[in-house]
């Protein structure tokens, strides 16, 4: 992971978008009180949850209830709204997507899980994502004979999806109102959002007979490398607010008016997380020294590909029957 952050420039992007994250705070580092508010849980509500870390001024905390990992004191949507219409770093996001080695990794991960869902169904069919940031999903879903759209509400994404794959996608889901798809796809924006269910909940709607909702879910709350760096996981940034674990993410799915029908892990990022028990930079390692014995980690790296102990989780669903 540490060499594929410098790679794709994750590691620049990263240390601007710390940079960045000092207009939320005051000069005591407490968030300023006019642009944050105070949430509980988006699974089950206000059930009893106890703080777990602190990290540039965000309180994280873990639900009794579900396990749910959250950003208790969350920015305001309006101002989330604004920091990635205007902040320099959503740019230089995008260009860490349109990198040589994310783009080979990302075409990797798109084709796994269309091979996933074509398997299910019998081949490809029509095909919604929503959140298609610069358009690369589809790109590869097209290739494989979908026939596509896609929703991205960034106008700097829109022009980058055009320019770069001659899609044309729209602003919100108004764009798409009253279709059907044979499959929804999410990668990595149900986390980001201020109501989780209430976005998953749009989707059984637009679901054909036997359609399917993919879901990739980043900052899985009970993934190993997660619960040993805690604060010091790139997984943890104030832009991702919710930090589900698999069954606390088909909880949410049932109260959508989904059901899961399959859970896969995708990464294990063991490596940063032997890093930091060096007392090292997890992501810019300069010791090489054994913490654990190689049998040891050669499990670890075994345990850490399942579902409920991965770094990110892809959930495949469908919605319930009436």
């Amino acid at each position: 992971m540490a060499e594929f952050a410098q790679a794709t420039g994750r590691d620049v992007y990263w240390r601007a978008l710390a940079e960045q994250r000092a207009m939320f705070v005051d000069d005591h580092g407490r968030l300023k009180p006019e642009l944050v508010e105070e949430v509980a849980c988006a699974v089950c509500g206000p059930a009893k949850a106890r703080s777990v870390f602190e990290k540039d001024g965000f309180p994280y905390r873990r639900c009794a209830r579900c396990g749910t990992v959250f950003i208790g004191t969350q920015l305001r949507e309006a101002v989330l709204d604004e920091f990635w219409a205007t902040a320099v770093v959503a740019g230089m996001w995008l260009d860490v997507l349109l990198s040589p080695a994310q783009l080979e990794f990302d075409r990797r991960k798109f084709d796994h899980a269309l091979e996933v869902v074509e398997g299910r169904r019998g081949g490809p069919g029509s095909v919604l994502d929503i959140g298609s940031s610069v358009g690369t999903f589809l790109d590869v879903a097209r290739t494989r004979g979908w026939t596509v759209a896609g929703v991205e509400p960034g106008e700097r994404a829109r022009f980058r999806a055009r320019e770069t794959y001659g899609l044309e996608l729209g602003a919100d889901l108004r764009a798409v109102r009253g279709e059907q798809f044979d499959l929804v796809t999410f990668w990595e924006v149900v986390e980001h959002t201020k109501r989780p269910g209430d976005l998953l909940a749009v989707v059984a709607p637009m679901l054909e007979q036997d359609g399917m909702l993919l879901t990739l879910v980043g900052g899985n709350a009970g993934s190993l490398a997660n619960r040993i760096m805690r604060a010091s996981s790139a997984a943890f940034d104030f832009a991702r607010l919710w930090y589900f674990t698999p069954s606390s993410y088909e909880q949410l799915l049932r109260r959508s008016g989904l059901e899961s029908v399959e859970m896969q892990g995708v990464l294990s990022e063991i490596d940063t997380a032997i890093n930091y028990l060096r007392y090292d930079d997890p992501y810019r390692p300069s010791f090489d020294e054994p913490v654990l014995a190689d049998a040891a980690v050669v499990e670890l790296q075994a345990a850490s590909t399942r579902p409920e102990f991965a770094y990110k989780f892809l959930s495949l669903a469908r919605a319930r029957p009436a």
